[in-house]
């Protein structure tokens, strides 16, 4: 019995376990691992690809400059282009000037009327000794210009800006003709233009010959002291001129846009179409030579024929029709050359051109000197040549004169314009600038005490520099040049008959007037 309950607890005790067993899953038999790969060959680096470099920013080698002139009130807008050894400066609607260092010369257009001025740079040799020896009076003025660095610096316009602060100063020996005191100060901030300029002003004339207007008999040798700092081109300044006991004038100007550019080549020499000239006169009008310009309602227009010639002398009648009409062209008579084989054509051309009055001009004698040299002054003694010219002012058709004379030769100053004719005027009156637009442009910084042009034609400032430099030629006063030739006795009684024609004419007008 003990036996049977042994095996009885014995087996209590198994069957869970062996009933356990006989429930629970079998295990999964554990997945076959791959066979192992052999690691692949890596596959060789591909080459980077090269990258094409960026090509550098090109850089203009030029330079355009629009800048603002203010004095008294009105101001001046200007464009300077600069392009190597040339610069072209513009100015109002008629005015432009080209700068050629290359050629040391600068041409002056005339847009509207499409002709040109050429004009060779001022000389910087010294004055001719013997001119200095032959004068009656005069000295010597010295222009000095000191410049302070006042160490400020700016960058403006992608330059930079040095503040600098200069003075011109006169000063005159006791024999000068010109005596006046004079000073200009100018504040100004200033860059360095970069190599690819070299003409940005014209080059200054270290001395210079300047004539008394008041006395042509004294003469003052002018001397321009640089100074000892390069200055460098302007892009702001204020400018004050103060001379004598006059009121000081203050200018200032102001670069708006300053760009590199590319300039045209062709901008900065003369057009195809345009016709050269070879007077400040002929330049200033408003049409080209030998044709006619607007005429103005109740103005008298006067037509120039050809000079003829009566006399025994041999004579350059082409030098002196040119001198003629160059003398014309500083009157307020309105002009216009004819041209004609015959009366007829001279007639006919006068119509088509609105000629009120036809000019004939006749050199009726020209009498040797009297036992003296051909060499001898014109007009200082009896051995000089003299001239009679007649002249007449007939209405185109008929055959009566409305005014006619004869003049004989006296002190003239077509002598000098006989000469110039073979060269170029380089002198106008400032009353001819206005026909060209410098007044309107520059009134009021060319209202400038006068005097000052000479030192302003030092000026950095290109276009102060141009205004300057052309109304210096302007309204310097040159000695009259006198020659004991038959041109200039005849020049002598032209220029009689010049003034005696401007006298009719304001007659014949004043009767129209009337309705005579």
């Amino acid at each position: 019995m003990f036996r049977y309950c042994v095996l009885l607890l014995a087996f209590l005790t198994f069957e869970p376990l062996a009933l356990s067993a006989q429930t629970r899953p079998a295990p999964k038999p554990a997945p076959a691992r791959p066979a192992a790969r052999k690691p692949a060959t890596p596959a060789p680096a591909a080459k980077p690809v090269a990258k094409t470099p960026e090509p550098a920013t090109r850089i203009p080698p030029d330079i355009q400059v629009a800048t603002v002139h203010a004095t008294g009130g009105t101001s001046t807008l200007s464009t300077v282009q600069l392009k190597g050894g040339r610069a072209r400066i513009s100015v109002g609607d008629n005015l432009a000037s080209i700068q050629q260092c290359d050629a040391r010369q600068t041409i002056q257009l005339n847009t509207q009327a499409r002709t040109y001025l050429s004009l060779p740079f001022a000389s910087t040799t010294p004055p001719d000794a013997a001119v200095l020896e032959a004068r009656k009076k005069g000295g010597e003025i010295i222009y000095a210009t000191t410049v302070t660095d006042t160490g400020e610096k700016d960058t403006l316009f992608g330059f930079t800006a040095r503040h600098l602060k200069t003075v011109v100063t006169k000063d005159y020996t006791l024999t000068a003709c010109d005596k006046r005191p004079q000073q200009i100060e100018t504040d100004g901030w200033y860059i360095d233009l970069p190599s690819t300029i070299s003409c940005a002003t014209l080059p200054p004339a270290p001395v210079t010959l300047q004539v008394d207007p008041k006395n042509a008999d004294c003469i003052d040798q002018v001397t321009y002291q640089p100074p000892t700092i390069a200055v460098g081109y302007p892009v702001k300044y204020t400018s004050t001129a103060k001379t004598g006991d006059d009121a000081p004038v203050t200018t200032t100007m102001e670069v708006r846009q300053l760009e590199r550019v590319d300039v045209e080549a062709a901008l900065l020499g003369v057009p195809a179409d345009y016709v050269e000239v070879r007077t400040v006169p002929q330049l200033t009008a408003d049409h080209r030579p030998g044709e006619p310009g607007t005429k103005k309602p109740g103005t008298i227009r006067v037509g120039l024929t050809p000079l003829s010639n009566r006399s025994d002398a041999k004579l350059e009648t082409a030098l002196l029709n040119d001198a003629l009409m160059e003398s014309f062209g500083d009157t307020d008579v309105d002009y216009v050359t004819l041209t004609g084989s015959s009366p007829m054509a001279l007639e006919a051309d006068a119509k088509a051109k609105d000629a009120d009055l036809l000019l004939t001009t006749t050199v009726a004698e020209v009498k040797t000197p009297r036992g003296g040299l051909v060499g001898k002054m014109a007009g200082t003694s009896g051995d000089a040549f003299t001239a009679k010219v007649d002249y007449a002012l007939i209405p185109p058709g008929q055959s009566k004169a409305r005014a006619s004379g004869s003049e004989r030769s006296g002190g003239s100053t077509l002598n000098s314009a006989i000469n110039i004719a073979k060269k170029v005027v380089q002198f106008a009156p400032p009353m001819l600038m206005a026909k060209y637009g410098y007044m309107n442009a520059y009134g009021s910084m060319l209202s400038q005490p006068a005097g000052t042009s000479g030192a302003m034609t030092q000026s950095p400032d290109p276009v102060m520099n141009m205004a300057f430099s052309l109304l210096d030629k302007a309204s310097a006063k040159t000695a009259p040049e006198q020659f004991s030739t038959q041109e200039a006795a005849v020049a002598s009684a032209l220029e009689e008959v010049l003034k005696s024609v401007v006298a009719d004419v304001g007659k014949v007008a004043a009767d129209a007037k009337k309705g005579r």
